[in-house]
């Protein structure tokens, strides 16, 4: 593990950048002013839901499963390389519970054919802590970690 200073976080080094969300980040904060605020309108997104009446004609039918099925409100991924020095900035939501955090970004990138990480921690967590939760939730030792200022 890495450990990445503030100062130099925004510098390149890896593809994927993964980040709690804003209220428990400074640095969250910095890299959505970047990318255009993306992360702070996708926050306010409320998904429409599929009309009850298409609903009942889609069972009718008996095609059921083409209802909409509820999207994952836990990750967000944002294509990035226009504006920081990597391909993508995961957003993981729910970084309060972090143990669970740690382990729900790990199977994300697993997910993702492992890129190189750079994790950015929610403020008051210690690279140490994340260290300890990683080395059991993944098998990938090659991580940049930054701590929040």
């Amino acid at each position: 593990m890495n450990v990445i200073s503030q100062a130099s976080s925004l510098n390149p080094g890896s593809d994927l950048w993964v980040v709690p969300e804003r209220k428990n980040c400074f640095s969250t904060q910095k890299i959505d002013w970047y990318l255009n605020f993306q992360i702070s309108r996708a926050s306010k997104h409320q998904a429409k839901t599929m009309p009850q009446r298409l609903t009942e004609i889609l069972e009718k039918c008996g095609m059921p499963d083409l209802a909409l099925k509820e999207r994952d409100d836990k990750t967000l991924l944002i294509s990035s390389s226009a504006a920081l020095p990597n391909r993508w900035v995961l957003v993981v939501k729910g970084s309060e519970e972090f143990e669970s955090w740690v382990a729900s970004l790990a199977r994300t990138h697993d997910q993702m054919k492992a890129p190189s990480l750079r994790v950015f921690l929610p403020t008051g967590r210690t690279p140490e802590e994340f260290q300890k939760i990683w080395n059991k939730a993944s098998s990938h030792k090659e991580v940049a970690v930054v701590a929040d200022a």
